[in-house]
């Protein structure tokens, strides 16, 4: 499980620098032809990490505002502001850490969550390339 977790860390600190130019206004920016934006899909990505708790049958550690704002079918309601938007980078990666030591290792379907929560980080960044061409 270590080894998934450090290439989350890694694919998420990619995101970072992907977007470390844009401004507040770019992250909420939802092109026409999309139904959501930039920071929505990294709120979506802490929202994933969180369900990992979920499927190991404990309680995710951040509460239920990511997973009633980012869960899959949502859509970003507000404009986010600049703290709001320094707190989902800030959580994309610091939580990983306690992750690694929270959920029990011997879980296969735990293992095969986050072995999908990698697949589904280059799912979204891809998602983000995107976005970030249209801002």
């Amino acid at each position: 499980m270590l080894e998934q977790i450090e290439n989350i860390k890694r694919s998420r600190t990619f995101l970072l620098n992907l977007i470390k130019d844009l401004n507040v206004n770019q992250l909420n920016h939802i092109p026409g032809q999309f139904q959501n934006n930039i920071i929505w899909n990294m709120g979506h990505l802490i929202w994933a990490q969180q369900d990992c708790y979920i499927i190991a049958g404990l309680k995710p550690p951040l509460g239920e505002k990511y997973i009633a704002l980012y869960k899959k079918g949502t859509f970003p309601k507000e404009v986010l502001n600049e703290n709001e938007v320094s707190e989902i980078k800030r959580l994309l990666i610091a939580p990983l850490d306690a992750m690694a030591n929270d959920l029990p290792a011997d879980n296969l379907e735990l293992n095969k969550a986050i072995q999908g929560l990698a697949l589904h980080d280059w799912l979204h960044i891809g998602y983000i390339l995107a976005l970030k061409h249209l801002v």
